[in-house]
């Protein structure tokens, strides 16, 4: 691959101040209720229930570019606030990944303050951007539906959410 997100040679692995709501990824074995609601219209009872699948870490994974336009630069200094999100797979109902996230102690955003400016060195030799990456914690869940004790709805879906641990990464272009 010509244009590779691969480390060169810089990576710097920073501590953080977190700012927004952010806790501790707790991971939950296969079979653990992460959802469970029951609720009765009428005489019939209905049962929402999200059971773990499973999960998977995701190490150093790219979130975006902090520098506009590819250059070769010498290094690259970096002293602001940055954002990162998580996502939710399609089709996944709004108040169950709500709860799917809240049941595992996550957020599905938070912001990471620089105290100080930080200077990385980069290869001039090489095109290059400052980029931003994380790591994540992806939960996979099943969910069923069942009406009058019969299964209406099934579907598998996942919440990914950021980890504390983020890197200022130097991405070059070969």
């Amino acid at each position: 691959m010509k244009t590779s997100r691969r480390l060169f040679a810089s990576l710097v692995s920073l501590v953080f101040i977190f700012s927004v709501c952010f806790s501790a990824v707790s991971a939950a074995s296969t079979g653990t209720v992460l959802y469970d609601v029951t609720w009765c219209p009428g005489t019939m009872v209905v049962n929402e229930k999200a059971v773990s699948m499973g999960e998977t870490l995701y190490k150093k994974k790219f979130v975006k570019y902090l520098s506009s336009s590819w250059a070769k630069a010498s290094f690259y200094t970096w002293g602001k606030s940055i954002s990162v999100s998580g996502s939710v797979s399609a089709g996944v109902d709004a108040q169950v990944s709500t709860a799917v996230i809240a049941s595992l102690g996550t957020s599905l955003q938070y912001t990471q303050t620089y105290q100080i400016s930080v200077t990385i060195p980069a290869n001039t030799k090489y095109y290059s951007k400052l980029g931003f990456a994380s790591d994540f914690h992806r939960q996979f869940f099943r969910y069923t539906e069942t009406v009058g004790g019969q299964t209406a709805y099934t579907y598998d879906g996942y919440v990914e959410t950021p980890t504390r641990d983020n890197y200022l990464i130097v991405y070059y272009k070969y």
